[in-house]
């Protein structure tokens, strides 16, 4: 049996919630693009803008480090 994530069928299957289902059991950990976009299945574009909405509104942290940004 598969079990389903936190926000599955409450907020829709958006950019947004796939990330928000992913990242809030890993408070803390910091994360590249690519290892987001795998994990979440999505695009890069996708993904960045997301995290930009969520960083506007002070949910995550982006920083850089190196030619890398970390989320």
């Amino acid at each position: 049996m598969l079990m389903k994530r936190p926000f599955d069928g409450l907020f829709g299957d958006t950019c947004e919630t796939r990330l928000l289902s992913f990242l809030l059991p890993m408070y803390g950990i910091e994360f590249g693009m690519a290892e987001l976009t795998e994990e979440i299945g999505l695009t890069r574009q996708s993904v960045a803008k997301a995290m930009k909405k969520f960083s506007d509104r002070g949910m995550v942290k982006i920083r850089k480090d190196g030619r890398t940004w970390l989320y």
